[in-house]
């Protein structure tokens, strides 16, 4: 009896592993070429230390911002003086396949402004599929429900995120020099 007791407790214990040891929530590291720009998202924030414009966002880079797991926010990096990017993320199974491959571009185009995924973090890179099962199969699959409830057995991709921003072009004045020529004296 106190087999099935101690077996009874190590399954409770166990319960929504990558809920207790990942969480529901994770840091997304932007960085970008020139440093100093500016992050902000799509998703409204009313705590004013994590607040850009009322958004979740972080200045200057290089800089971290903390979302839910399951969210696919949209992101703008801005610099005074450079073009801005816009650019996704995704909410991706845990497993390193399932991530953006480092180097790939994932906004913008060349010589503009562009986005550009780095290489993920060494422990995002395990896969954690036999644990994910062993948990499943000692909770009775309790466990992996709630881990799909919460987004916990999930990554955001990519992460991290260097952004290379062009210098805003000066066509205005070359233009305005073409189309208004200098009378000759």
């Amino acid at each position: 009896m106190k087999h099935h007791a101690l077996v009874i407790i190590l399954c409770l214990n166990l319960g929504a592993c990558a809920s207790l040891t990942r969480g529901t929530h994770e840091g997304v590291e932007f960085n970008s070429e020139p440093a100093g720009a500016t992050v902000v998202s799509d998703i409204q924030s009313d705590k004013q230390d994590l607040a850009i414009n009322g958004y979740l966002g972080c200045s200057p880079t290089p800089c971290k911002i903390r979302f839910s797991r399951k969210s696919t926010p949209v992101l703008t990096v801005s610099k005074d003086g450079y073009e801005s990017i816009k650019f996704q993320l995704i909410s991706t199974n845990a497993t390193s396949k399932s991530a953006t491959p480092e180097g790939t571009i994932i906004a913008g185009i060349p010589p503009g402004s562009y986005a550009q995924a780095g290489k993920p973090k060494f422990l995002k890179s395990i896969p954690v599929g036999g644990l994910i099962v062993s948990d499943a199969i000692l909770t009775l699959g309790a466990s992996a429900l709630l881990d799909y409830g919460t987004g916990a057995g999930r990554s955001l991709s990519p992460n991290p995120v260097t952004a290379f921003l062009a210098p805003k072009s000066e066509t205005t004045s070359e233009t305005n020099s073409e189309t208004n020529p200098k009378p000759k004296s």
